[in-house]
C-alpha cells in the first residue's frame, strides 16, 4: 500500500502498471500509471483464484509492452502474494513450495491466509487454471449445528464471519446457478436444512460483509478442499 503511494519509488523501480488486490484500495496516481483494481477481502473463503485469469492477462500485457508491474494489497503479505504465487505457478511452471520459496527471497514475510494457500495447492493439483471450479469446503456437523442455532437467534452472519476471520473454515464461493439463485436463500428452510445436512454452501453478497447460508448437495463437489 505504501509503495503505491510513493511516486519516487515507483519511478525508481520503473513501474508502469499497478495491480491492486484489496478491498478499500483505489489508485493514487490514475493519470500516471495503468491500474487494475480488484476489491477482495483477506478471508479464507474469498475465491481469489477465480480472479487469476484477468490478473494474469493484465500482468502479461504490461510485460509484453516492456513494462513493470507493482502488485500490492494492504500489507503485502497475503492477497497480493497469492496473486504473484499463482502467476509463478501458472506462467513459470513452479510448484507452490517452489514459488513461495522464490518469493520469500524478496519478501520473507509473505504468508497467504489458510484459504488462499489451500486454493493454490488445489490449483497445483489441477494443473491447469482452466479447470478451476467454485471453491468449496465441507464443514464439520458440529459447526452446522452451531450455525443453525446462531441463525435461529439472528446471529448467523456474525458466527460465519467469526469462523472465517479465525481461518477455521474455507467456504464455497459458488455461482448463482449452483445456489438456485443469487439471493442467498430464505430463513426457515435454510435453518431446517442446516441442522440435517453435512455440507454447507456459503455465498457471500457482493456488496455487504454478511454471508448468506444455503444448503448444498450432501456429496462433496469437484474442487472440495479441506482445512
Amino acid at each position: 500500500m505504501h509503495a503505491e503511494r510513493n511516486r519516487r519509488r515507483l519511478r525508481d523501480a520503473r513501474i508502469t502498471d499497478v495491480l491492486q488486490v484489496a478491498e478499500g484500495l483505489y489508485p493514487n496516481h490514475p493519470l500516471q500509471y495503468n491500474y487494475m483494481n480488484l476489491q477482495v477481502q483477506d478471508l479464507p473463503g474469498e475465491d481469489l483464484v477465480a480472479h487469476f485469469p484477468k490478473c494474469f492477462a493484465f500482468i502479461d500485457a504490461a510485460i509484453a509492452r516492456g513494462g513493470n508491474v507493482l502488485c500490492h494489497c494492504a500489507g503485502g503479505v497475503s492477497r497480493s502474494a497469492t496473486v504473484v504465487l499463482g502467476y509463478l505457478m501458472t506462467r513459470r511452471g513452479m510448484s507452490y513450495d517452489q514459488s513461495i520459496a522464490h518469493l520469500r527471497l524478496a519478501r520473507p514475510w509473505v504468508r497467504p491466509n489458510p484459504g488462499f494457500e489451500a486454493q493454490l495447492r488445489e490449483l497445483e493439483r489441477l494443473g491447469d487454471l482452466s479447470r478451476w471450479r467454485a471453491w468449496r469446503h465441507t464443514c464439520p456437523p458440529e459447526w452446522l449445528r452451531q450455525l443453525g442455532q446462531a441463525i435461529a437467534l439472528g446471529t448467523g452472519a456474525a458466527y460465519v464471519d467469526a469462523h472465517l476471520r479465525a481461518g477455521r473454515c474455507v467456504v464455497s464461493i459458488a455461482p448463482p446457478e449452483e445456489n438456485g439463485g443469487g439471493g442467498g436463500g430464505g430463513g426457515s428452510s435454510v435453518q431446517q436444512d442446516l441442522l440435517r445436512l453435512s455440507q454447507l454452501n456459503l455465498h457471500r453478497h457482493a456488496g455487504g460483509g454478511a454471508a448468506a447460508a444455503t444448503a448444498a448437495a450432501a456429496a462433496p463437489a469437484h474442487g472440495t478442499a479441506g482445512h
